[in-house]
């Protein structure tokens, strides 16, 4: 029996999204928000938070603690990492947010009705993904200079991380397009709130990244988001 309940959610600060879950332990009796993101998208929503809503959140109890890194994937020069927020006593998970949306001004959750799908994929642009509705993350180009990557990141629950397995199958297809034999995978686990943490990269070759682009929107069950 799972000890830890959760609930996900993408979100977005200003124009770059996130994901996040809203996990309760009844038997050790607390709440948090937890929000991920790439790493300099997340190092400017903890700095918003920090200096807009944190200080109040903490004095009228809603939030317990201040902020804090939860976990951090880094792999090949992409940072996905998560950050916590524990409510306070006599307050949940989902009250801690909605009071986190009302006090920074550029922060929101995203729900289902409001996501447009992307039929194609601009470097500049970060996306939502999902997986069979059920693994959820989000997508970007990374531009080095000896190499273009797309990286894909995200979280699940345990029973339903078979599917990451089955995704990570699935873009293994993908290797004609990649200036690696496989697309390379590092996985995570968040003990906060016992939920997966995934990171897949595909370092690509220059010459086909349009024809990557194409392919990876045809993979059964992925798809690509904006809101």
């Amino acid at each position: 029996m799972d000890m830890v309940k959760q609930k996900a959610f993408f979100f977005y600060h200003g124009i770059t999204p996130g994901v996040g879950t809203l996990a309760r332990n009844d038997f050790e009796g607390w709440e948090r928000v937890n929000l991920y993101a790439f790493g300099v998208d997340m190092d400017a929503l903890q700095k918003d938070l920090e200096e807009t809503v944190e200080e109040d959140l903490i004095r009228d109890g809603l939030l317990g603690a201040h902020s804090a890194q939860s976990r951090v994937i880094i792999a090949g020069g992409v940072v996905f990492k998560g950050i916590t927020l524990l409510a306070g006593e006599g307050h949940d998970a989902e009250e801690l947010l909605s009071e986190v949306e009302k006090g920074i001004s550029d922060f929101r959750v995203v729900t289902a009705d409001q996501f447009t799908r992307a039929e194609g994929i601009s470097p500049l642009e970060v996306y939502c993904l999902s997986y069979q509705g059920k693994v959820i993350g989000v997508s970007r180009v990374v531009f080095f200079e000896y190499a273009t990557q797309f990286s894909m990141a995200g979280i699940c629950r345990d029973q339903d991380h078979h599917l990451v397995d089955e995704l990570f199958k699935d873009l293994n297809k993908l290797n004609s397009f990649m200036t690696v034999p496989n697309p390379l995978r590092t996985d995570e686990k968040d003990q906060r709130v016992e939920l997966n943490m995934f990171m897949i990269r595909f370092p690509l070759k220059e010459e086909l990244q349009a024809e990557f682009v194409a392919a990876i929107n045809e993979v059964p069950g992925l798809d690509f988001y904006t809101a």
